[in-house]
């Protein structure tokens, strides 16, 4: 079965490996899942901030309102 961009499963294997932590073993992926933790708070965080930036500017009076 192919899937990515017509690879086999194991030929992407090791890139799996690298994004769930696995070649630092057993002992450190725990602390993978809670920097993937954190980075998916950070981003939502950061994202809600501009977000509220944006609509901040634009003042209910035009844009020519303080």
């Amino acid at each position: 079965m192919k899937d990515w961009g017509g690879l086999e499963r194991d030929q992407v294997h090791w890139l799996m490996a690298l994004h769930e932590g696995e070649w630092l073993g057993p002992a450190a992926e725990p602390l993978v899942v809670l920097l993937n933790g954190l980075g998916l708070l950070w981003m939502l965080g950061s994202g809600a901030l501009l977000l509220s930036q944006r609509w901040r500017r634009r003042s209910p009076g035009g844009e020519g309102a303080p």
